[in-house]
């Protein structure tokens, strides 16, 4: 288990917000928004770039302190916990741009032999050997909702162009 703990501005003056309130967490493209679980409001977010020293999406969050100012917290630390997670079989969405409006998405789940034959491949080495593309996948694979972290993930032509060359990789093999 990895904790970090982080300072982040809230969003608004908070007079509900309390130590120890759980936040719920949403992952975006350059940060997580955080939602106390209590009061059901935005409070703040945490960009990607304070989270390095997870190697990998936090799955649980909670204040430890508030900052006030005039009776009013204005900052608050937060502490972001990793746990590990069993690592599942793969599964991609893949787009079939012939098939009608019902077909767009099917789920393929990979076999290990499909894994494998990325790993060998020197192109696919070579791509995920960035530090940004690694952190994109550990979010999408350690988020609540990993349907909702690869759609937001998708978004990113860095991402998406990943993507496709997993899928160009896979129909070279099937070949």
């Amino acid at each position: 288990m990895i904790r970090v703990d982080v300072e982040i501005n809230l969003s608004a003056s908070e007079p509900d917000l309390r130590v120890n309130d759980g936040l719920d967490l949403s992952f975006e493209d350059e940060f997580i928004l955080c939602t106390c679980r209590r009061t059901r409001k935005v409070v703040g977010r945490v960009a990607n770039e304070q989270l390095k020293a997870l190697q990998q999406s936090p799955t649980e969050a909670v204040i430890r302190t508030l900052k006030k100012a005039e009776g009013v917290a204005t900052h608050a630390v937060i502490r972001l916990t990793c746990r590990p997670q069993p690592v599942p079989s793969a599964v991609l969405p893949v787009r079939i741009p012939e098939a009608d409006e019902e077909a767009l998405r099917v789920s393929s789940q990979l076999h290990n032999s499909h894994l494998q034959h990325l790993g060998a491949s020197p192109e696919m080495q070579s791509i995920l050997k960035d530090s940004r593309l690694q952190q994109t996948i550990r979010m999408i694979d350690t988020a609540p909702k990993p349907e909702v972290a690869l759609s937001a993930a998708m978004r990113s032509p860095d991402f998406e162009s990943f993507c496709n060359k997993v899928l160009q990789t896979l129909q070279v093999q099937a070949r």
